[in-house]
């Protein structure tokens, strides 16, 4: 389309803007890029997130490592709606959760 030739769209701001927790772990489940959201839900900022396992922010048992497994083993994306997220900087929450792959 015509109108996209017109408007450069950087992926980064459009993520960031997200008003929704986003979160991108690499292949040993480390935080490797988070939002605005993500920092305000985990009550830290992004350089102080980056690089912590995953495993460190929730629970052993957290509903979000079990689907980061299932999409990794299956390679395609899932979710799960109204789930108990824990951990020690976040109390309790119930929130909805979907876990994509990336293409490397």
């Amino acid at each position: 389309m015509q109108w996209e030739a017109a408007i450069k769209i950087d992926p980064n701001i459009v993520l960031a803007a997200l008003p929704d927790p986003v979160l991108v772990v690499d292949q040993d489940d480390r935080i490797a890029w988070v939002n605005a959201a993500a920092e305000s839900f985990f009550g830290a900022g992004s350089s102080s997130l980056r690089e912590k396992p995953l495993a460190g922010l929730v629970t052993q048992d957290s509903p979000l490592i079990a689907l980061l497994a299932q999409v990794r083993a299956q390679e395609f994306g899932r979710s799960d709606h109204g789930v108990e997220l824990a951990g020690p900087r976040i109390g309790s929450h119930r929130v909805d959760l979907r876990v994509l792959p990336m293409e490397d």
